[in-house]
């Protein structure tokens, strides 16, 4: 189901928008199951599987506490995810925010487990992106409850209205980008498990560590419309884009 006028209003003004239940009970309960064995299996030390198995570090400690484990294109690796891509529902919001022509940039499997995974700086996604125009949203998607102590997304409201802002390299070791934020303007989302919500590619955001009891497993899905190109200056990315997966109308 497509969104609302209101909805969709309030994704404009603020540049996020909590949408509320996605899946099922039961549709979590697997594709938790599935998340969990995955995470079980991947190997973040072997290099040959840097671009696809990483541990996301926070601080220049290197300490494995204080980093987010990611999955890249975790669609690739099992079809529930897969279909997860091509899902209807997620598909009719997307669409109600850049437009009919949709392809998928990536997705992502991030976990911070029980007393582990450290803060994640301000940035824009299209501080990594580089799109033009930036029509791209995230659909973030919380496979257990997110709650204020498990380290839930954080946003600056309105932040996209900027445009892209200027993002610095993080320290050595990090592929982490990061820029500055108003830390007080922050809005906290909490997610309940399969809850989701979706935010522009120039929305600042941020999450804080997370030291509680308690495992944030969450899978977000990256959508640009078929109109983006990329401004990176690097001539083989929009290349890259025009050969992405189409998800719905043309490419």
């Amino acid at each position: 189901m497509k969104l609302s006028a209101e909805q969709v209003a309030q994704y404009e003004r603020d540049g996020f928008l909590p949408y509320g239940q996605l899946l099922t009970e039961d549709e979590v309960s697997d594709l938790r199951s599935r998340f969990d064995d995955i995470f079980e299996r991947a190997n973040f030390e072997d290099p040959r599987k840097a671009r696809t198995f990483r541990e996301l570090k926070t601080d220049e400690t290197g300490e494995a506490k204080d980093s987010v484990q990611q999955i890249i294109n975790v669609y690739k690796l099992d079809p529930a995810f897969e279909a997860l891509i091509h899902d209807e529902r997620i598909l009719d919001v997307t669409e109600s925010l850049i437009g009919p022509n949709i392809k998928l940039l990536a997705d992502q499997a991030l976990l911070k487990p029980a007393y582990h995974g450290g803060e994640l700086p301000w940035h824009q996604d299209n501080g990594y992106f580089q799109l033009d125009p930036p029509d791209s949203v995230t659909c973030w998607i919380a496979l257990a409850d997110v709650t204020e102590e498990n380290s839930p997304l954080r946003f600056i409201p309105g932040s996209h209205k900027l445009g892209l802002v200027e993002h610095e390299a993080g320290f050595q070791g990090t592929v982490l980008r990061e820029s500055e934020a108003d830390d007080s303007q922050a809005v906290t989302v909490t997610v309940p498990k399969g809850h989701a919500s979706w935010h522009h590619c120039e929305t600042l955001h941020n999450t804080k560590p997370n030291r509680s009891p308690y495992p944030r497993p969450a899978f977000a899905i990256q959508f640009i419309s078929s109109a983006c190109r990329s401004v990176s200056g690097d001539p083989e990315r929009n290349k890259q884009l025009q050969e992405l997966t189409v998800v719905r109308g043309s490419g």
